[in-house]
């Protein structure tokens, strides 16, 4: 059985364990605080690596694939039936007027 230290009997001896347990509670906040903030900067870089490499490389996330193909597949649809259709019924679109307060 491991011999535990008598509590402070005096004055000063209080004062010094308790500034010794403050000191100690400071050190660990701050070991954790470091932690967090390493973590968050750490992850944060990695992500942002991650884009910079694939806007690099030329795979925007933003223009996949998927949304490029929709949009092929949409203009060559409406520009079959443009050829298709022999009717001159050409329709601009309106114009749209706005109004500033």
């Amino acid at each position: 059985m491991p011999l535990s230290t008598p509590p402070p009997t005096t004055a000063d001896e209080r004062r010094a364990a308790v500034a010794e347990k403050a000191r100690a509670r400071r050190a660990r906040t701050r070991r954790m605080r470091r932690r967090v903030a390493v973590t968050a900067t750490t992850a944060f870089l990695a992500l942002f690596a991650t884009i910079s490499v694939q806007m690099a490389t030329g795979n925007d996330p933003v223009t996949g694939t998927a949304a490029s193909s929709a949009t092929a597949s949409s203009t060559s649809a409406s520009s079959a039936s443009d050829s298709a259709s022999t009717s001159d019924n050409t329709s601009a679109p309106a114009a749209v007027t706005t109004q500033q307060s």
